[in-house]
């Protein structure tokens, strides 16, 4: 790993840590008449939560043992391109529905800005420039969709038990499964445009970067 790339990883970790850190503090404070366990668990159900979690693992794993076998799977291709896919969408839902929604907790808005704007952008830019290209596959796209369909089960199933929903839209006590159901295929559309497109542009990056390795220098005969 080049110097640049591992001060980049040092920095992208600690910035995804301390966001998420300090969101679990602050909505530990403010709904503090939840039993901890309860919180903690509720606080794991938000999939930007989730999504910041896989970041910060990755970047960690960069950092410390990218040699492991864990760190060689998180720097799989396939594997990083799955979790740009889903850092994309958390940014993509809050700025487009959740941003004006004060639901999520740690609830303010540097720190929700950390989770939502920061660390997407670092790590989007971090997968674009970075690691190997045109190694991803169209079946990839689907199989990345997995991760948000175990979610949403998840998600319904845990709220009929506990009443808890992490996000407005999949409230089934409020809009009736129906409705949710409708929202949630929304969601899986937007997923599946966004793995389709995240394939491309790797095999478009990858074409591109064989394309320079390929050119000859000026003046070569």
């Amino acid at each position: 790993m080049r110097s640049t790339q591992w001060v980049y990883c040092i920095l992208a970790a600690a910035l995804t840590w301390v966001a998420m850190g300090v969101s679990y503090l602050r909505g530990l404070q403010t709904q503090g008449h939840l039993p901890w366990l309860t919180f903690t668990v509720n606080y794991f159900s938000y999939f930007t939560i989730l999504s910041n979690l896989l970041v910060a693992v990755y970047f960690t794993l960069g950092v410390l043992s990218p040699q492991s076998p864990i760190g060689r799977f998180f720097n799989r291709p396939p594997v990083r391109a799955a979790i740009a896919l889903y850092i994309a969408v958390t940014f993509l839902i809050y700025f487009l529905i959740l941003s004006r929604i004060p639901f999520e907790p740690g609830g303010s808005r540097f720190v929700q800005g950390l989770l939502h704007y920061a660390t997407p952008a670092l790590y989007l830019f971090h997968w674009a420039v970075y690691g190997e290209r045109a190694r991803l596959r169209w079946r990839d796209s689907w199989r990345w969709l997995a991760f948000p369909l175990v979610y949403f089960i998840y998600s319904v199933i845990h709220g009929a038990w506990s009443g808890f929903y992490p996000y407005p839209f999949i409230n089934a006590a409020q809009l009736g499964y129906p409705r949710v159901l409708l929202n949630s295929l929304l969601v899986l559309a937007t997923f599946t445009l966004l793995s389709l497109l995240l394939v491309a542009l790797d095999r478009r990056l990858g074409k591109a970067g064989m394309g320079r390795s390929h050119a000859q220098p000026e003046g070569a005969a």
